[in-house]
């Protein structure tokens, strides 16, 4: 039986792993001592459930939501994301809406109303300008400027690949949900006996770092990881390093899921998991993300990081590259799914042919 090696055991790794484990012989390489990545679960010191961000599957397949319901039990929710400038220590919804816009204060709404008859956010070369072009000057100023320079460490107009920020854009014109699509859900108890589940079977190497020189150019091998780690220890291309600090409350149910602080704050989003999952006695916990750590959380989209990914990409053809750090694009976890289950019905046609 021909076998599969899949390095990294986040929610990518874990779904390849169910998807072609009936078919090859897989083995999987996780450099920590659990499975689940960015999107495992933990317990508090007083046994409440909580992530290191908040991790939500949304999607318009019904197949994905069965696939999860089918191994954890899911709560279908509202996800609520604002942005807190503290300037007039109010917090407003994103993504804008007209809304939101008249929520704020008269000399922003003003001109904000007035930037929006004469944009038309066709071209953008950088981030900044995407912005700029589709809701205006104020907005970018207000809301973010200071709080891309902080989440990156660079100033927008250097985030030169900006297109996969369009999504989180939307007609002002319409009354907007962060998250649009049919399905979106949680889990009662978190997503560790999910990544269990779907990894049943399958021989795991926890505690290991694998390397591209561990295997040979005939060997078939899935990579969710950094490509610049797995085959060149020297080169580094970019990723966001983050930090958390927990802190136990009440849920606040008026308050948002994730709040997104874009000036003047140490951190850059509190999380609140009071809602997604069923912790007792409307028990609370408050994660705080700041944008400096040591903790890998999202690449850093730039023309020159994209390059050498696509270098790698290029130069090893046994390799598929998966996942948010695989792949080096901006995913969500059902769009890993969707990619996991592509990239296997693929090697499953490959080993037919």
């Amino acid at each position: 039986m021909k076998k599969i090696n899949i390095i990294g055991g986040g929610i990518t790794g874990c779904s390849l792993a169910f998807f072609l484990k009936n078919d090859f012989e897989v083995e999987l390489f996780e450099k920590t001592e659990s499975l689940g990545g960015l999107a495992k679960t933990f317990k508090s010191l007083d046994n409440l459930y909580y992530q290191k961000g908040v991790h939500v599957f949304h999607t318009n397949e019904k197949w994905i939501q069965d696939l999860i319901g089918s191994f954890i039990p899911i709560v279908p929710i509202d996800y609520y994301v604002a942005m807190n400038t503290l300037i007039d220590f109010q917090y407003y919804k994103i993504p804008f809406d007209i809304n939101t816009i008249n929520m704020m204060p008269w000399h922003w709404k003003e001109s904000i109303l007035q930037e929006l008859e004469r944009i038309n956010g066709e071209t953008a070369s950088n981030l900044k300008e995407l912005i700029i072009n589709f809701y205006g000057e104020t907005i970018y100023d207000i809301f973010y400027k200071n709080y891309f320079k902080t989440m990156f460490g660079k100033d927008a107009e250097k985030l030169d690949n900006p297109h996969w920020y369009r999504k989180y854009l939307r007609d002002v014109n319409v009354e907007n949900d962060y998250h649009p699509e049919q399905y979106v859900f949680s889990s009662a108890k978190g997503y560790n006996d999910l990544f269990t589940k779907l990894t049943e079977g399958v021989k795991i190497n926890f505690n290991t770092e694998a390397f591209y020189d561990q295997f040979s150019d005939e060997d078939t091998v899935i990579l969710t990881t950094r490509p610049d780690s797995f085959f060149d220890k020297k080169e580094r291309i970019g990723y966001v390093k983050s930090t958390f600090d927990i802190d136990s409350s009440f849920y606040s149910e008026n308050k948002p899921d994730v709040m997104l602080y874009s000036n003047f704050a140490p951190f850059i989003a509190i999380h609140q998991f009071g809602k997604m999952f069923n912790n007792r006695d409307n028990r609370n916990i408050i994660v705080k993300e700041y944008s400096r750590g040591t903790e890998e959380t999202y690449p850093i989209l730039t023309c020159k990081n994209i390059k050498t990914v696509q270098r790698y990409k290029d130069k090893y053809k046994n390799v598929y590259f998966a996942g948010r750090f695989g792949s080096f694009e901006m995913m969500e976890m059902c769009e890993c799914i969707m990619q996991a289950s592509t990239i296997a019905a693929k090697i499953k046609h490959q080993d037919k042919i």
